[in-house]
């Protein structure tokens, strides 16, 4: 500028991070600063939208190669932002479009002031700047306000509590309260479960009368209805009957489905 001072120019490009983002950039700042991998990995977490199945302990293993790496070598090509963008790629974690473009913006600023010093160290100039940065994200006033602001939110949703009660139990004194089971791809699983409840009640009274057939059996006793032929004989025989079938038509069932 004018004055000598270096100025913005706006070329279109321009993003904006929010407040809770830009607290997990800081967070994430100052592990790498402290080449703290463990913490690194979990700000990181907090701001990529990682699969169920992403290996954490190999991802947290590349990223502390990443910040060892940057601790120890003196100079050279690359930028510690670029390098953390291909280990978190490298992984099939998707990384928010706004956080792409400030890794892009800060790979892009720390390459041009090594055009103007070539070992200028990046990382190692912001640590002077971490305590002002935080004083801004996290002061008491701010935390304060914070407090107030959910503190408003919490008493909204209580009072939303009576009517919505309210309105449950009349549904349910109405009967027209319903319960539906979707799987992931929004089919209603409600049938299936049903099924598998009756199977599996089915399978049990079988059991139990087999148990109880056997018992019975054992036991014998009970009028004699003629020869060594016991009531508790026969009744026996009849419930483990029925229990036997009833096994007979839960496995055929099965192998039936199976095939």
């Amino acid at each position: 500028m004018q004055d000598g001072t270096l100025g913005l120019i706006d070329f279109g490009a321009v993003g904006i991070i929010e407040r809770s983002r830009r607290q997990q950039m800081t967070a994430l700042l100052l592990a790498a600063l402290s080449e703290n991998d463990v913490a690194a990995t979990d700000a990181l977490l907090l701001i990529v939208d990682a699969p169920d199945d992403v290996d954490l302990e190999a991802f947290r293993h590349d990223v502390g190669i990443v910040l060892t790496t940057e601790h120890l070598r003196s100079g050279g090509q690359g930028s510690i932002f670029t390098r953390m963008v291909d280990v978190i790629r490298q992984h099939r974690i998707a990384l928010p479009g706004e956080l792409a473009s400030a890794f892009r913006s800060f790979a892009t600023l720390e390459g041009c002031l090594r055009v103007i010093v070539d070992d200028f160290d990046m990382v190692g100039r912001a640590l002077p700047l971490m305590p002002t940065l935080l004083r801004r994200t996290v002061s008491l006033s701010r935390m304060a306000t914070d407090l107030q602001a959910q503190g408003v939110i919490a008493l909204a949703r209580l009072e939303r509590i009576p009517r919505r009660l309210d309105a449950l139990l009349t549904g349910i004194e109405k009967g027209s309260i319903g319960v539906t089971l979707r799987s992931d791809n929004g089919d209603d699983v409600s049938g299936i479960l049903g099924r598998v409840t009756a199977e599996a009640a089915s399978t049990l009274v079988s059991i139990a009368a087999v148990v109880i057939a056997v018992v019975l059996i054992i036991a014998g006793g009970g009028p004699v209805l003629g020869g060594s032929v016991t009531l508790f004989g026969v009744l026996g025989a009849v419930v483990g009957l029925f229990g036997f079938l009833g096994l007979l038509r839960i496995v055929r069932r099965t192998f039936g489905r199976r095939g």
